[in-house]
């Protein structure tokens, strides 16, 4: 085999055990995550939190748990077949770890279309997010609602696309639209919500928001992991590192590592902006008319 064979079997290789090691690291982190929360919203009583503001987080990160282990039950079905089933034969592991074969085309379409629902869950709870921090008012959300609203029809015909068109694994521009679209709606989302939040925090009378009481960091270290946890810059980040991904490194044999662990990064992001809304709750008002309004109510 050519050195240049060689090396590109190798990348290949590499490549899928960073992806299911990136995958298996971030599931792991989800799941306890996922599991405090979830403990938290259905224990701890915390009265100003409605019953249906307890309902949504849970289902949504029970789903979110669910594609989040499918999606790394495939990918460890993937490496078994790559690593135990072809071993010895180097071609067929790298058949066995890309898109090459019919079998693992339908592996790849599976794993896109749980990426494909557990984004759509993310973009629609950053627009709740993002509604609910500037005091419900529906305009502030309509935009990157529309963007949500577009990035679902990119995504539906882009599953549709890998399901029946076997002949081309990248599902076309469909699949640029998706993630395009997906990445300006978590955009707008985090940048409108950094905003509210910064103005929120700088205001010196009633309604300032809630902080975590954390003893072992400085207030205005709690102030920074407000603006980064309750935005999900992290996220939005993530979302543009997919989209430059999908525009340049698409046309290249998978798997790749980029996408390892998406779906569980993602429950992670929704877990820890739940989790921090929890403990803000459960702060002591910091302000006089806060704490009487709090008394009486």
């Amino acid at each position: 085999m050519p050195s240049r064979d060689v090396d590109h079997a190798k990348a290949i290789l590499s490549s899928a055990l960073v992806s299911l090691t990136i995958d298996t690291l971030f599931f792991g982190l989800f799941s306890g995550a996922c599991a405090l929360t979830l403990w938290w919203l259905v224990t701890k009583p915390s009265p100003p939190r409605s019953v249906l503001g307890r309902i949504g987080p849970v289902v949504t990160l029970a789903i979110m748990f669910v594609l989040a282990l499918a999606y790394l039950v495939l990918d460890i079905d993937a490496s078994m077949d790559g690593f135990v089933a072809s071993a010895g034969n180097l071609d067929s592991m790298m058949h066995g770890l890309t898109d090459i074969r019919p079998d693992t085309r339908s592996h790849w379409s599976t794993k896109m279309t749980i990426l494909f629902v557990q984004i759509l869950l993310a973009d629609a709870f950053m627009v709740f997010r993002l509604y609910d921090v500037w005091d419900r008012k529906h305009w502030a959300a309509f935009t990157p609602a529309l963007f949500s609203l577009a990035a679902l029809l990119a995504g539906a015909m882009m599953v549709a696309y890998l399901f029946h068109l076997e002949d081309d694994i990248t599902g076309g521009a469909r699949t640029g639209l998706f993630f395009g679209f997906s990445f300006v709606s978590s955009g707008l989302c985090a940048v409108l919500i950094i905003g509210r939040r910064i103005r929120a925090h700088a205001r010196s009378g009633p309604g300032k928001p809630r902080l975590p009481v954390l003893p072992y960091l400085p207030r205005a270290a709690i102030l920074v992991a407000d603006v980064i946890i309750q935005s999900a810059v992290v996220y939005c980040a993530a979302s543009l590192g997919l989209l430059i991904y999908v525009v340049i490194g698409f046309p290249q044999a998978r798997p790749n590592w980029i996408i390892g662990g998406m779906p569980s990064f993602i429950g992670i992001t929704t877990s820890a902006i739940v989790l921090w809304e929890l403990l803000a709750v459960d702060a002591e008002p910091e302000d006089e008319t806060e704490k009487l309004h709090g008394e009486t109510a």
